[in-house]
Parts: C-alpha cells; sequence; structure tokens
C-alpha cells in the first residue's frame, strides 16, 4: 500500500511538473518572438537613423540628393528609376548590404524654368541673386549663370570646366525653397496623412510589403511605436532639411548682405570723386575769396585816400574862412577814422580768407599724396572680389572649390 501511495504521487508530480514546464516553454517562446521583434525594430531604427545622416551629408557635399537604386542589391543610385526605389546605400558610403533593403523616395518636380525647378536629385544652377556689376556707374541686376567666373584676368576660373562653382548648396537651397512653396501633389513622394510632399522618405517595408517590385509614391506616417509587421518610416520635408543645411543663413546673405556689400563697394569710388571735386570748389571758392579780400584792401585803402584829401580839405577851408568851417573838419576826420577801421576789417578778411586758401590747398595736397581715389577703386575691387568669390563657393565647398575659386582675380576697373 505504501508503494502504490508513493508511485501515485510521482505520476502526480510528474503530471504536474511538466504542466509548469509547458507553461514556462509557452512563456519562453513568446519571449524570444518579442525580444525578436524589439531586436528587429531597433535594427530597423538605426538602420534609419544611419540613412538620414547619410542622405544629409551627401546633400551637403554634392548640393541635391542621390537618386533611388534599383532592386539588384548593388546600391548604385539609378537617376533613370524615378522617384522611388531602393536606398543606395554604396552611393551614400553605408558599409551594411542591408541597407539595401530600405525603400527610398526623393522629390524630382522638374520646370524648365531652373528658379522653379525642384528636383531634388539633380544640380543645376538655380540660384539667380542680386549681384552688383559697375564699371564707372553703380547698376544692379540679377546674376546670370557663370557671371562671376567671367572676371579680368589671366588665372579667373572657367565655370564651363569647374560646374561645382556654378552648381552648389545655394541652388540646392533654392530648390528646397522651391519644393516648400509648391502645392501637394499625390505624383510625387508624400506622406499620406497630411498629403505633404516630402523632399526625401527613407523606409523598412512591413511584412506584408516584403517582396514588393514597386515602391508606391505615398508612404504611411512616421511613428515612434509600431508593431513589427507595419512599415517604418522616416520622413524629411523641404522646410525641415532647410533648416537642417542652414539654408536661410546662406541665402540671406547671398539675397541681401552680399549684394548690400557690393553696391557699398561701388560707390566708394564715385565718393572719392565727389569728395575731390568738392576740395576744388573749396580751393575754388577759397581763391575767390582771398581776390575779394584783396579788392576789399584796396577799397578801403581808396576811401582812407579819400577820407584823408577830404580832411586836408576841410582844413584848408576852415583857415581861408577863419575858422567859421571848422565844423566840416570834425565830419572829416570821423570820415578818416571810418575809413581806418574799414581798413582793418578787410585786413582781417584777408587774413582769414589767405588762410582758408592755405588750408584748402593742404587738403588737396594730402587727398593726392595719400591717393585716395585709387585706393578707393582698389577697395572696392577687393570687396567685390570676395563678394563673388563667396558665392561661387555655396553653403558647403569643398576643398576643389575653394582652390578653384580662389583662382578669381578681381576686376580691372571696379
Amino acid at each position: 500500500m505504501q508503494r502504490r501511495a508513493a508511485r501515485g504521487f510521482s505520476l502526480i508530480e510528474l503530471t504536474v511538473t511538466l504542466v509548469i514546464l509547458g507553461i514556462i516553454g509557452v512563456l519562453l517562446v513568446r519571449w524570444l518572438g518579442q525580444m525578436g521583434e524589439v531586436n528587429r525594430t531597433e535594427s530597423e531604427r538605426t538602420m534609419l537613423q544611419r540613412a538620414d545622416d547619410a542622405l544629409l551629408a551627401f546633400s551637403a557635399a554634392h548640393a541635391r540628393l542621390p537618386c533611388p537604386a534599383a532592386s539588384d542589391g548593388k546600391g548604385l543610385e539609378d537617376c533613370s528609376h524615378g522617384q522611388t526605389g531602393w536606398l543606395p546605400w554604396y552611393t551614400l558610403g553605408l558599409p551594411e548590404p542591408k541597407a539595401g533593403q530600405l525603400w527610398y523616395g526623393v522629390l524630382r518636380r522638374s520646370d524648365a524654368s531652373a528658379p522653379q525647378d525642384a528636383d531634388l536629385a539633380v544640380a543645376k544652377d538655380r540660384a539667380h541673386y542680386l549681384q552688383v556689376t559697375a564699371t564707372s556707374n553703380l547698376q544692379l541686376g540679377v546674376v546670370m549663370p557663370g557671371l562671376a567666373c567671367k572676371q579680368a584676368g589671366s588665372n579667373a576660373p572657367d565655370c564651363s570646366a569647374h560646374s561645382e562653382l556654378q552648381n552648389n548648396g545655394l541652388d540646392f537651397c533654392q530648390a528646397l525653397r522651391t519644393a516648400a512653396a509648391q502645392a501637394p501633389s499625390s505624383s510625387h513622394i508624400h506622406d499620406i496623412a497630411s498629403e505633404r510632399n516630402m523632399a526625401y522618405v527613407v523606409a523598412a517595408p512591413g511584412q506584408a510589403e516584403q517582396g514588393a517590385s514597386n515602391v508606391p509614391l505615398g508612404f504611411a506616417a512616421p511613428q515612434q511605436a509600431r508593431a513589427v509587421e507595419e512599415q517604418r518610416t522616416l520622413a524629411v520635408g523641404p522646410d525641415q532639411l532647410w533648416t537642417r543645411l542652414r539654408c536661410g543663413e546662406s541665402v540671406g546673405a547671398l539675397t541681401y548682405a552680399h549684394a548690400n556689400l557690393g553696391a557699398a563697394a561701388a560707390l566708394i569710388p564715385p565718393v572719392m570723386d565727389d569728395y575731390k571735386e568738392q576740395l576744388e570748389i573749396m580751393q575754388q571758392m577759397a581763391s575767390a575769396s582771398d581776390m575779394s579780400a584783396d579788392a576789399g584792401l584796396l577799397s578801403a585803402a581808396g576811401q582812407m585816400s579819400s577820407a584823408v584829401a577830404g580832411l586836408l580839405d576841410a582844413i584848408g577851408e576852415s583857415l581861408e574862412t577863419y575858422g567859421a568851417l571848422s565844423g566840416r573838419v570834425a565830419v572829416a576826420v570821423g570820415g578818416v577814422g571810418s575809413s581806418v577801421g574799414g581798413m582793418i576789417a578787410a585786413g582781417i578778411m584777408k587774413a582769414k580768407a589767405s588762410e582758408y586758401l592755405k588750408d584748402s590747398k593742404d587738403q588737396i595736397v594730402a587727398f593726392k599724396t595719400l591717393a585716395f581715389q585709387s585706393r578707393s577703386r582698389a577697395l572696392s575691387r577687393e570687396v567685390d572680389y570676395n563678394v563673388k568669390r563667396g558665392d561661387m563657393q555655396g553653403n558647403f565647398p569643398s576643398k576643389q572649390t575653394l582652390e578653384t575659386a580662389a583662382l578669381l582675380t578681381p576686376a580691372s576697373t571696379p
């Protein structure tokens, strides 16, 4: 009886143990599945973030976004592939071929008018902003392609041989501004929820989308947390990319600051010419004042001679009339005193006029000695040179761009 009870207890214990182990097994399987989902989710998020960083770096270096890649897994951009495809991981320099499984779309809204073109995968000379072109007169106008390169001098770079001087980050910023201002279009990559067009979108396709031969133009709205079977998306709008590339600072400088600086530089030589003319006019006026003072001295001397003659005449008449006309002598004496005062005043005016004339001559000598006119023209050329060179370099100039733009020489005339 004891042996049977012990055997019965062992079977019950074994049954309970098996049940517990089964429950633990089920929980373990579910836990492992959840951990796999968490790992896949984290891996996809990391891959999307790396792709985003690589796309930002590519756009800064090449003044455009890459074209999508074909589905051959090589990861090379193919601009004939259209707006959507797979992430060009090899072109972006990503080390993980697994990144080629990500979907990728780029906004490609082309326009025949360069300033209105919003094909973000093409580098094009779009930014035609105000620059100053000045010879003898100040002229403000819209810069045409390559104008900054057509400067006098044997070392002037040729834009036809150095396309990076024309197609740089400023042109890409212009494309982003145009894209941000355009109305949403379902014919281009867009966020399905808001229907806004995106600059670029990178997505990890969900389970239901695995193996799809074509990548759609519409992408699900980005979310922080999703089920593993759903699509995960990273979308960047034109305005967001504009901010990340700091286009506002560069375009603001090119649109306003550089034009204003160039205008101020172009005004320096005419101002110096005008100042020279004013100095010459001042000298002429000083010379006229000096001659007028001489005339005043002669007039005062004549008046004094006339007054003395009148005094002598009055004295003679007074003697002839035995003092009857002695009152005229007093009047004549007053006239002599007045003429003496006039003579003194004329002498003071002559001294002031001579001092004024000497000062004006000294000013002209100093102006010519310090070569203000030639130095102002040199300064104007130098400022204009630096402004145009800055416009040629763009937002993020490469070493080659800096070296080529350094060959730009100032124009021979301001």
